[in-house]
């Protein structure tokens, strides 16, 4: 999944009275931050919970959701952003994937630490 199929131009958002350059920047800040909170999850995390349709699912609903509320995007704030960003990781559950990614993390270390040969039994060592 890659991010520039998601980011807008102002020509994209369309008229905003000559802000849209402006609108499409605070759009594409969303959509940074958005992406920066899911990817780790669903798409770089375990394969187990690799799923790019539910990505391409939620950063599709980021142009449903405010491409309507253009006056809103002129002024958005770092803490809309961050708001806007954990209602969605709420309403698709996010925070249960990202602890499952935690739980699958820790599991591979104590296989890793379980299969681990000690150095003075490789080397014949007493």
């Amino acid at each position: 999944m890659n991010i520039t199929n998601y980011l807008v131009t102002a020509r994209a958002v369309g008229d905003c009275g000559g802000e849209e350059q402006r609108v499409a920047d605070n759009l594409n800040r969303v959509y940074h931050a958005l992406d920066s909170r899911i990817e780790p999850v669903l798409i770089v995390g375990h394969e187990a919970l690799y799923d790019p349709e539910l990505y391409h699912e939620i950063m599709s609903g980021v142009w449903r959701d405010l491409s309507s509320r253009k006056e809103a995007l002129l002024d958005i704030t770092d803490a809309d952003i961050e708001a806007y960003v954990d209602d969605v990781y709420g309403r698709y559950h996010i925070v249960e994937l990202e602890r499952k990614n935690k739980e699958l993390d820790m599991l591979k270390i104590e296989s890793e630490q379980n299969t681990q040969v000690p150095t003075s039994i490789e080397q014949g060592l007493p």
